[in-house]
């Protein structure tokens, strides 16, 4: 199952990396440096607009 069919059914999907090549297409981004919160954006485009 992709994501996009995923987030069509209502469902969350959680990523947990250091790989930045697919940050572009996340609802949202939250960055970590040392165990705090340094960023939290969110974006216009996500998997399905």
């Amino acid at each position: 199952m992709s994501c996009p069919e995923l987030k069509r059914q209502g469902k969350t999907t959680i990523a947990i990396t250091h790989d930045d090549r697919y940050f572009d297409l996340a609802d949202r981004v939250i960055t970590l440096e040392y165990g705090q919160i340094t960023s939290d954006r969110r974006s216009g485009a996500g998997l399905l607009s």
